[in-house]
């Protein structure tokens, strides 16, 4: 049942704040994979990849019911594709299976802080009601952030939500267009994210027989599934409520599992 609840909060997160729901299910999932017998450096890599695919049932939910309200921007969308597609790649399949468990736990943790960060500075609000048609990039100056957002992603098992919120913001969209962009923005890096995964355990060790490539298939039914019930609550709740509270609230919640995730990893507790 706690990777059903993991999944409903991971869920809810992804359709409310247009996030992939990764800096919550990586936490979650690697302190329940130790407590299973899994050591740091094989748990850390699975909670990551798993992460990941769940992220794909999320988004697919997110993005259905933001897509209802007409309020997902799809020639951002389509301008940032390519360059996630070629980040996430490169990290799911050409760096993620070299890194070093301890360099991902502290890119975990960075990516992180960074995160919570943006999520309190006043520029990501409920307040930011910029007006339509504010200054996006031409369609060549999207692809380097479409790929920056997509590696780093691929790297920490995140949607790119925490990338992609604050530039969109920084590019005067609407708040709700903002949330509805990022979430679709974030099912690509997933797809991409998961394929590459499945490919690149190539002598591992550690793994159990439940796993296939890095990616544990029973936490994923079961995470999977309360994420898919618990986004397009998510989503009707953006649209009807003030969420600064929960913003706040929530990185308060990065911060702690930032500190988490670095002491599991190199205490080996």
């Amino acid at each position: 049942m706690g990777l059903v609840f993991l999944g409903l909060g991971a869920g809810f997160l992804a359709g409310l704040f247009g996030i992939g729901g990764g800096v919550i299910v990586v936490p979650g999932l690697f302190w329940l994979l130790q407590s299973g017998g899994y050591s740091p450096a094989s748990g850390i890599k699975v909670a990551i990849a798993t992460s990941s695919a769940v992220m794909v049932c999320t988004a697919l939910s997110s993005v259905a019911a933001h897509f209802r309200h007409n309020t997902i921007r799809w020639d951002v969308v389509q301008g940032v594709v390519p360059g996630l597609l070629a980040g996430a790649g490169i990290a799911s399949v050409g760096v993620f299976s070299t890194i070093p468990a301890d360099w991902l736990a502290i890119l975990y943790a960075t990516f992180v802080v960074f995160s919570a960060t943006q999520l309190l500075h006043e520029k990501v609000s409920d307040h930011a009601d910029h007006a339509e048609g504010g200054t996006l990039p031409s369609l060549r100056g999207m692809l380097p952030v479409g790929t920056v957002i997509g590696f780093v992603s691929a790297l920490v098992g995140a949607g790119g939500g925490f990338l992609s919120v604050p530039w969109l913001v920084r590019c005067n969209l609407p708040m709700r267009n903002v949330i509805a962009t990022s979430a679709a923005m974030g099912l690509p890096i997933a797809v991409v994210s998961t394929a590459g995964y499945l490919l690149s355990s190539t002598g591992a060790s550690g793994l159990s027989s439940g796993t296939v490539g890095y990616i544990s298939l029973p936490a994923l039914a079961a995470v999977g599934l309360g994420s898919l019930i618990a986004a397009p609550a998510g989503a009707y709740t953006a649209y009807r409520i003030s969420s600064l509270w929960l913003r706040r609230a929530f990185a308060v919640l990065l911060y702690c599992a930032a500190v988490h995730v670095l002491l599991r990893t190199f205490a080996g507790t």
